[in-house]
């Protein structure tokens, strides 16, 4: 509620002369969008505002809601619309129906402003009456703002002027500059509708919505570029090297502070670089590929410490490409060749690649299939991204008469085992990826890899004729399991097991399995009669191995509370004691009177009730109880006599 308070500073200074940010804007401090159809709705805070919060979409006077839709307000005299001024999925807004007299309606406290920083506050304001409604004579909403100090000085006081109906909807933008002096770091807002509400035969409307309402750090103009780049703060790099990057404020700041940030993930994220202070920063660039930003944060010295008091200067981007490369592949007759292009760790890369006989492909590494000696030639890939940066790969490929090269091993392991593989047909090899293999350029070696691999193997003769072979070597892997969560269940009662498998496996089974409906599916039912671990077990494909999970049902006893008790002291029945609710750990019991007193309480329960109120006996009669088992289980309610 407090951040919605502090936002709403920004009506405060509205008018149409109203001087908006020209200068550098920092991220906002609050912005108030009244949410979407993923928040759930509420009122104000208690005492801000002298209106009635209503949950219908249609407010009477002196009414506000908050919604994302009107619809025929008034008998049609309100604009119909289903969403707010940014057109969010099911974005809301604050609608108001003024009340029948001119007020102060809303006013609060604002507090943890940055010191000596000048602000801009905005927000979105519409008349929702139709200019044809009330006989064209509307009241227009006309509001004013004021700024006070603690202790009650006037910093400021600003009018809207009337608000216009029109024909449609139409949100209108208001907004200001303020700037609390180097001690003020708190304020009081007044917001004051000046136009009359209500309904008569000679005045109506005065309805208004209000959204997206922010406040942000007005800074003076700033600028950022990587020197001896043209002045520009883009630069394109297929090769790390040392880089200059600079950063400027104009005047307007009393002590400046600076601190340079990064972000690697397109500006989604930003991360403080330790000790880079200055307006110039040395980037050694990072030595692998993808898109790396950079910027400024100004702020003024006595507010360094808050985020919230920066602004960033424009954002400086390298982007690192993979290198040029240049390669040869050898190739048989009739083999099929996949083409290789550098890796990127950028998601925005793109690949065009071009060859002999018109070859072109988008794909990163596209395949020539059965090739023939007319596919000798030079392939070329260009590897690009979306801001325009380009490096070229190029492999030379040369197409011999073919070898005919024969690979033998196991395509089907278990994690963490080996396998033998043995390539034959000529005396050299080479093996490609070399990741998890004994040797590369061996006819034989020892395979351990720890994902499911493409293994190949170039088979050649010292002539530039060769064969490749491959192998997918499929890797098992334990599947996951999960038993699902613990439960609690009545005694008698029966629950449904939710067990889950992911991951390669061939068969599994529930541990144990008496009382148990469709043990042989993952959602058994179970009637433990107590409390009970169920284990569920699978075993992972080709027969690698057993991997097992469990999950415990816990079972509680009915709860029955007797009906009567009779605290007379005569030894028998004199306490209202209810078997079995001390094993609930978060029970909790209450006791009301016919009047709706509670009489006695028990939060956890941990003991009886001996008809007593304060210490003194309670009258004989009906009383009533409600009892909350915690865990999901229903509450119990009913009635209990006091007999003496």
């Amino acid at each position: 509620m407090k951040s919605i308070l502090l936002v709403l500073l920004v009506i405060a200074s509205f008018n149409s002369n109203a001087q908006l940010c020209t200068g550098s804007l920092g991220d906002p401090v609050v912005n108030i969008t009244f949410g979407n159809g993923n928040t759930q709705p509420a009122a104000l805070k208690k005492g801000v505002t002298n209106l009635r919060y209503v949950s219908t979409d249609c407010p009477t006077d002196g009414e506000y809601t908050i919604t994302n839709s009107t619809s025929r307000c008034h008998s049609n005299a309100w604009h119909t619309t289903n969403e707010d001024h940014t057109k969010d999925l099911k974005g809301r807004f604050m609608l108001i129906n003024a009340g029948s007299i001119a007020s102060n309606f809303f006013i609060d406290t604002i507090s943890g402003l940055c010191r000596n920083t000048t602000y801009e506050f905005s927000a979105w304001i519409a008349n929702v009456l139709k200019s044809s409604s009330c006989n064209g004579r509307g009241v227009k909403p006309n509001l004013s703002f004021k700024i006070e100090t603690i202790t009650g000085i006037i910093l400021d006081s600003i009018n809207t002027q009337d608000i216009n109906d029109n024909p449609n909807l139409i949100w209108e933008k208001y907004g200001f500059q303020f700037k609390p002096d180097i001690n003020t770091t708190s304020i009081v807002l007044k917001i004051k509708n000046n136009s009359l509400g209500g309904s008569s035969d000679d005045r109506c409307g005065n309805d208004l919505a209000i959204d997206d309402i922010a406040f942000r750090p007005c800074f003076p103009l700033m600028k950022s570029e990587i020197l001896n780049n043209l002045g520009l703060s883009s630069i394109c790099l297929d090769q790390p090297k040392s880089l200059e990057l600079t950063a400027s404020i104009e005047n307007g700041l009393l002590a400046p502070f600076y601190q340079w940030q990064s972000s690697f993930d397109h500006g989604k994220s930003w991360l403080n670089i330790s000790g880079a202070n200055s307006t110039k920063l040395n980037l050694q660039a990072p030595i692998s590929d993808g898109t790396f930003m950079y910027r400024m944060q100004v702020g003024e010295l006595a507010n360094q410490t808050n985020q919230d008091c920066r602004v960033p200067s424009p954002t400086i981007s390298v982007h690192l490409l993979p290198s040029n490369t240049e390669k040869t592949i050898s190739q048989c007759r009739g083999s099929d060749v996949e083409l290789f292009a550098a890796n990127s760790n950028d998601s925005l890369i793109k690949y065009l690649w071009n060859g002999p006989k018109n070859f072109k492909s988008i794909s990163q590494n596209p395949s020539l299939k059965s090739v023939h000696i007319s596919d000798s030639g030079i392939y070329s890939v260009d590897i690009s991204n979306n801001y325009g940066c380009v490096v070229r790969n190029t492999i030379n490929l040369k197409v011999f008469n073919a070898i005919v090269g024969k690979l033998t091993g196991n395509s089907v392991i278990c994690f963490g085992e080996s396998t033998q593989l043995t390539a034959s047909g000529s005396t050299h090899f080479t093996w490609v990826p070399s990741t998890g293999l004994s040797a590369n350029n061996t006819g034989t070696v020892i395979a351990n890899p720890k994902d499911t691999t493409q293994y190949y193997v170039l088979i050649g003769d010292g002539t530039g004729c060769s064969d490749s072979i491959s192998i997918n070597i499929k890797v098992v892997k334990p599947p996951i399991v999960n038993a699902g969560a613990d439960k609690s269940i009545l005694a008698g009662n029966s629950i449904n097991l939710l067990g889950s498998i992911s991951g390669q496996y061939q068969s599994y089974r529930w541990t144990p399995n008496f009382n148990m409906l469709n043990a042989n599916s993952l959602s058994p039912t179970v009637m433990p009669t107590q409390t009970t671990s169920y284990e569920l077990r699978a075993v992972a494909a080709a027969s690698c191995g057993e991997v097992k999970d469990t999950v415990k049902i816990v079972v509680y006893i009915k709860t029955e509370p007797p009906n009567a008790f009779s605290p007379n002291g005569d030894g028998v029945n004199d306490l209202w004691v209810i078997p079995g609710l001390e094993l609930y750990p978060k029970a909790a019991l209450t006791v009301f009177n016919r009047a709706g007193m509670v009489v006695y309480q028990s939060k956890p329960y941990s003991s009886s009730w001996d008809g007593t109120f304060k210490g003194s006996p309670l009258p004989v009669g009906t009383y009533y109880y409600i009892i909350e088992r915690g865990m999901g289980f229903e509450v119990l309610s009913g009635s209990i006599q006091l007999i003496r």
